[in-house]
């Protein structure tokens, strides 16, 4: 319940618990949106507010599905300072922030077993504390740490839209 100030206003205390009470409350609910492919920058703005403090992002979805595409606009909203490409051959690309933090973009989709992302040393950059977006994070066959955001992307009608959902995992 809000509370009234003396001069019949709302207390801005009261607004903020509300907030912050539903921000908890609502934070675990799946997030889904359809977006068109030029409208990504909005769309990755409400999944980073969405993810909030999590920093494990996996992304799902068919060749082609728009998984890099997504991750250039979420890192461009971050504030990467570099150029972001798929790491399809490289399997990491490693990107700056302006806070001179680092974000760690991964692309699964060549590893053959668990034995190639252990030697990849995929644990290690979950424990940094870093952003790590992971494209194909079911070709990694470890044990992905939690919390994290399970981000599914698919074609939506046309080549244009995409329809997004996203889910926290505990």
């Amino acid at each position: 319940m809000l509370q009234k100030c003396k001069n019949g206003e709302t207390s801005k205390k009261g607004i903020i618990k509300i907030i912050q009470t539903y921000k908890l409350m609502h934070k675990h609910l799946p997030f889904s949106t359809i977006t068109q492919v030029d409208n990504l920058d909005k769309t990755a703005q409400e999944l980073i507010e969405y993810a909030a403090s999590c920093k494990i992002w996996l992304f799902t979805g068919k060749l082609g599905a728009g998984k890099t595409t997504l991750i250039k606009a979420i890192c461009k909203q971050l504030g990467v300072m570099d150029h972001v490409s798929s790491p399809t051959f490289s399997l990491i690309n490693t990107y700056h922030l302006t806070s001179e933090k680092l974000v760690y973009h991964m692309d699964a989709y060549r590893l053959r077993n668990e034995e190639e992302a252990i030697d990849m040393d995929y644990p290690y950059y979950f424990e940094t504390g870093a952003y790590c977006f992971i494209e194909w994070p079911d070709k990694i066959c470890l044990d992905i740490p939690t919390p994290h955001i399970s981000i599914q992307i698919s074609p939506y009608n046309d080549n244009q839209h995409r329809k997004l959902s996203a889910t926290w995992v505990d």
